[in-house]
């Protein structure tokens, strides 16, 4: 972060940095501190309209059966203006990256968004065939989630992620009802895909990420979203992948879940970044609120690390590491400033922070402004 200071900027890129305010700038920020753009590392933008219909709940089977009956209700036009109002959301709270599950391709907006955006597919077969579009329009797939995508459909998804060098992101160990559908072969949400039509043979055996990982149905280098159980023994094969653990608080509180136990995957060396999940989930696409519900119920972690968690170790995970997630010279840039009253450190002023931040500018372009 930078305060106080100046950015110079050319091509969409910080060429200097300087860490007092030269006598003549193109845009005095004066008063605020500078901070890397944000990264969401997963966030389902089309289920923005759905704020405020879906009530909390411990039953994930049951929000789940909510959210199909939602979406069945909805047109394209919903789909799309939701998209559309989610994304002048994220810039108007910090974020300049997001990496989006997109259910229902033929809204994507036609107009030019703001930030920028990996369109990742999602891919649901347990109850019909499904077929990836071509990757060159999009950024990468998401075989929604080992309880929803077959096995088939999870290798043709790592095939195109090799192939096309896409992004690969994926849902697993999500809830406590997943778990007992796969390692028991019963409860709720085993009964509800079972009729559906899924073949449940390989229920009653291992918890879902073990059975992805014994089956090697990922690619190196995989988001996966939420794993909020683990054996012990996946942690090694975690870190040896290159997978990344998508946490995102507002959905965990949400769900009433238990603590997500991030020092177990920090100590074994595994990256853990986060994100927002959906209005579906309780979720209002403000980074700066997932880090302070993080910090709520993780005391011990301290204020940097968890903004690393949305800057630089999202950068990693999406191998744009020397890209984005820092403000230095020959990284691109993606900033978003906010008032400092200088009472208080800078990130404690950003995690205290509520109204819409002053400026975000992606790739030296101003795309919010409170000015």
């Amino acid at each position: 972060m930078l305060t106080p200071g100046a950015l110079e900027i050319a091509n969409g890129r910080i060429v200097r940095l300087y860490r007092d305010t030269p006598h003549q700038v193109d845009l005095d920020l004066e008063g605020c501190a500078i901070f890397p753009g944000m990264i969401n590392l997963h966030c389902h933008l089309e289920y923005e309209h759905f704020s405020g219909q879906v009530f909390k709940t411990q039953s994930f089977a049951k929000w789940l059966s909510s959210i199909n009956e939602l979406k069945l209700q909805s047109s394209k036009e919903d789909f799309t203006h939701s998209i559309i109002s989610g994304c002048r959301r994220l810039v108007a709270t910090g974020t300049t990256t997001v990496v989006n599950v997109c259910s229902h391709p033929e809204a994507r907006p036609s107009e030019v968004l703001p930030l920028r955006i990996w369109w990742a597919i999602e891919g649901i077969d347990i109850s019909r065939t499904f077929d990836f579009p071509p990757l060159y329009d999009y950024d990468g797939v998401s075989p929604h989630s080992p309880y929803l995508a077959s096995a088939g459909l999870y290798r043709i998804a790592k095939r195109l992620s090799q192939e096309h060098q896409a992004i690969f992101t994926t849902h697993v160990n999500e809830s406590d009802e997943e778990v007992e559908m796969f390692t028991q072969g019963t409860g709720p949400l085993y009964e509800i895909v079972k009729r559906l039509g899924r073949d449940m043979s390989d229920c009653g055996q291992s918890d879902a990420l073990g059975l992805l990982l014994d089956e090697h149905l990922l690619p190196s280098g995989a988001l996966l979203t939420h794993v909020n159980f683990i054996e012990q023994s996946d942690l090694t094969r975690l870190k040896q992948a290159n997978h990344t653990v998508v946490h995102c608080p507002s959905c965990h509180a949400f769900f009433q879940r238990k603590t997500f136990d991030y020092r177990r995957f920090t100590t074994a060396g595994v990256r853990v970044a986060l994100g927002t999940d959906s209005a579906a989930s309780g979720s209002d696409l403000d980074m700066r609120e997932e880090m302070r519900k993080f910090l709520h119920s993780h005391s011990d972690v301290k204020q940097e690390e968890v903004f690393d968690m949305c800057s630089r170790n999202a950068a990693k995970a999406l191998g744009l590491e020397g890209e984005l997630g820092v403000l230095l010279p020959g990284y691109s840039a993606d900033f978003f400033a906010i008032p400092f009253s200088q009472s208080k450190n800078p990130l404690e002023e950003l995690l205290s922070s509520q109204q819409e931040v002053r400026l975000t500018v992606v790739a030296g372009k101003i795309v919010h402004t409170t000015y």
